[in-house]
């Protein structure tokens, strides 16, 4: 059982790291969009299992100029 994860950045060189998610959730997947702009992710409840079959998940987009 995973408690939550969060979604990190750096910038190239292994510098500046930034986190992009803060909370509870248990947030999987991450997926960034073709022009980089913007990364598409799974989000689940606190406590979800890393690959559990039949999951209630959300799809959160998040747009990296402004969060």
């Amino acid at each position: 059982m995973q408690e939550n994860s969060e979604i990190w950045r750096n910038r190239s060189g292994g510098t500046n790291l930034e986190r992009m998610t803060l909370g509870t959730s248990v947030n999987l997947f991450l997926n960034p969009s073709p022009d980089g702009r913007a990364v598409l992710y799974l989000s689940c409840v606190a406590g979800t299992e890393v690959h559990p079959r039949n999951p209630h998940v959300e799809l959160r987009l998040l747009h990296l100029k402004d969060g």
